[in-house]
C-alpha cells in the first residue's frame, strides 16, 4: 500500500504579529507538511536561517501582514529581502495578505511590497483581513501547486526501531537503529599512518574544479551595505541595497591573486559597490561629489562566503609556514 508523501513548506513572515493565524496554519498542515518559520528578526542567524530555509523547501507561503518588518540597515525589511530572494530562487509559493486597513498602509515600503506581492503572485495570493479566512483557501491551493510544481517529498519511515534485549553486555555497540542508520560497533582498529593516509583525499581530488553552469552564475542575491556621502564640506552615511550575480562575485575574485585572503575578498565586494553607492547618494542630493568606506554587511558577507564554500566554488587553500585563512576560485564554467 503506498504511503501518503510529506513535504518542507517554509513560511516566511513577521513572526507573533498574529499568533492566532500562526496556530491556525500550524493545526491545518502540521500533518502533510513539515513546517519551519521565520525566526524573530532580531536573532543573529536570522538571514542566514531564512535563505537556508528557502534553499531547502519544496513550498513556501509568505504572509504579508499589517507590519512591514523588522529593517535591514538599507531600510528595506527583512521580510522583504526573504520575498526578493525566494522570488529569485523561483520555489514555488502561495502568498497570504492582509487587506484589513491599518496606520501601516501609509507605509510606502509596506505598500511597494503589497504591489511586488500581487504582480508576481497574481492568482496565487490569498487576501485575507481576519485570522481564519484565509487557510482554507491556502490549504487548497497547497495542493493545486503540488500537481503544478511537483516535487519528490519523503515517506515517514514506519519501521519500528530495533532495540538491545533487556540484559545485554553493554559491550554488544553494533545495532540496526533503523534501515537507514547503523551505528557501527565501538571496538575499532587502531589507527596507523598507512590506515589514515589510505582513508584520505588525494590532494589532486580535493583540488578538481567544480563544473557551473552559466544559470546559475546568472542567479542573483541581494545585499545591504553602507557608504559615506560628500556634499561640500559635509558627510553622511547612507545605506541601500545592491543586487550581483553570482557570475560577479566570481568574477571579481578570479581578478585577485590566488590564492587571496578574507579581508582581500572582503575589500574586492567593498570595491565593487562603489558605482552602486555614488547613484544611490545622487539620488539623495545631486551635490554630492563623492563616496568613500563602501561596507556590505557582514551578516550578507558571511553569507556569501558560506554559500560559496558549500557549492565548492570557493575552496581553502594550506600554506607551508603560514597560518592565515586562504582560499581560491574553483571552478570551471560549462560551455
Amino acid at each position: 500500500m503506498s504511503q501518503k508523501k510529506r513535504y518542507h513548506i517554509h513560511i516566511s513572515l513577521v513572526r507573533n504579529e498574529n499568533v492566532n493565524l500562526e496556530n491556525a496554519l500550524e493545526y491545518a498542515l502540521s500533518t502533510d507538511y513539515f513546517l519551519t518559520w521565520d525566526l524573530l528578526a532580531t536573532h543573529t542567524n536570522f538571514v542566514e536561517y531564512s535563505r537556508q530555509q528557502i534553499d531547502q523547501c519544496d513550498y513556501m507561503i509568505f504572509i504579508l501582514g499589517n507590519d512591514y518588518g523588522h529593517l535591514s540597515l538599507s531600510g528595506v525589511s527583512y521580510l522583504h529581502l526573504s520575498y526578493i530572494y525566494a522570488s529569485s530562487k523561483r520555489v514555488p509559493m502561495i502568498a497570504l495578505v492582509n487587506t484589513q486597513p491599518s496606520q501601516h498602509e501609509l507605509l510606502r515600503q509596506r505598500l511597494d511590497l503589497f504591489n511586488l506581492v500581487i504582480k508576481e503572485q497574481g492568482s496565487r495570493a490569498i487576501y485575507f483581513d481576519q485570522t481564519h479566512d484565509g487557510v482554507p483557501d491556502c490549504v487548497r491551493m497547497l495542493e493545486e501547486i503540488k500537481d503544478k510544481f511537483p516535487r519528490s517529498g519523503w515517506v515517514k519511515d514506519t519501521h519500528p526501531l530495533r532495540t538491545l534485549p533487556t540484559g545485554a553486555s553493554s559491550d554488544l555497540k553494533s545495532v540496526f537503529v533503523s534501515d537507514r542508520f547503523h551505528i557501527r560497533n565501538s571496538v575499532q582498529p587502531a589507527l596507523t599512518a598507512s590506515s589514515l593516509e589510505r582513508d584520505q583525499k588525494p590532494p589532486e581530488l580535493e583540488a578538481r574544479p567544480t563544473q557551473v553552469t552559466p544559470k546559475a552564475l546568472n542567479e542573483g542575491l541581494l545585499v545591504n551595505y553602507t557608504a559615506h556621502a560628500f556634499e561640500g564640506g559635509n558627510l553622511q552615511e547612507i545605506s541601500a541595497a545592491y543586487t550581483f550575480s553570482w557570475g560577479n562575485i566570481v568574477q571579481m575574485l578570479q581578478a585577485l591573486p590566488q590564492p587571496f585572503t578574507s579581508s582581500m575578498m572582503l575589500t574586492q565586494i567593498n570595491d565593487a559597490l562603489k558605482d552602486a553607492a555614488m547613484a544611490e547618494a545622487l539620488k539623495i542630493s545631486p551635490k554630492i561629489h563623492a563616496v568613500s568606506r563602501c561596507q556590505i554587511s557582514n551578516i550578507d558577507y558571511q553569507w556569501i562566503k558560506s554559500q560559496l564554500v558549500k557549492k565548492q566554488w570557493l575552496v581553502s587553500v594550506k600554506e607551508e609556514r603560514s597560518i592565515r585563512e586562504l582560499w581560491q576560485i574553483n571552478i570551471i564554467v560549462q560551455a
